[in-house]
């Protein structure tokens, strides 16, 4: 065809409210719990014409693959950082094996799976994170009211969980006051 997606399922693991969706973007209500979700997921892919799976977590890869081999559909899992860097349990390794297209958020992650999987090099990309050119900085009511306006500001997104360390975040939030101290603004 002209490859372009006609119509796609979004299952969801949690959601606070429902997202308002483009057209030709259906998502279904989240499921509870691991075996919840599995059962809407198999009940999705069984009710209608599947082309691609995408799975964005390794952890929910055999799930994906069991769907993809049984709708003879394409598998594309994307690989995020530290649940991929050790070698995985067989069944999961077995998963991304079969995987048409592996996403990796990294060099490093890409290289990590590559250590343990029996792949081909071609079918594990590196795609980064990206965030939209509309998150561009600009005129803020928020950088004037936090009294901000005129200063640098620091921001990260993600996890701050103490199995995580390695991230960072304590070092960086520890240099902040000797920074300041130095006259950094």
């Amino acid at each position: 065809g002209s490859g372009r997606v006609a119509a796609m399922t979004v299952l969801l693991r949690a959601a606070s409210e429902p997202a308002v969706l483009p057209a030709g973007v259906e998502q279904w209500r989240p499921a509870t719990g691991r075996l919840g979700y599995s059962f809407s997921a198999l009940g999705a892919s069984l009710s209608r014409a599947v082309d691609v799976v995408f799975c964005g977590h390794l952890y929910m890869a055999p799930l994906a693959a069991l769907i993809a081999r049984l709708k003879r559909a394409k598998l594309v899992i994307q690989m995020h950082g530290i649940e991929a860097w050790p070698c995985p349990t067989r069944l999961l390794r077995a998963a991304v094996e079969r995987a048409d297209l592996i996403l990796c958020v990294s060099r490093y992650t890409r290289a990590r799976v590559l250590s343990w999987a029996s792949v081909v090099p071609e079918r594990v990309v590196v795609l980064p994170n990206t965030v939209d050119e509309i998150f561009t900085p600009g005129p803020s009511t928020l950088r004037a009211s936090l009294g901000l306006k005129g200063k640098r500001v620091l921001l990260t997104v993600g996890r701050l969980d103490a199995r995580e360390r390695y991230k960072g975040h304590d070092r960086v939030m520890r240099a902040i006051p000797s920074l300041v101290a130095q006259g950094h603004d």
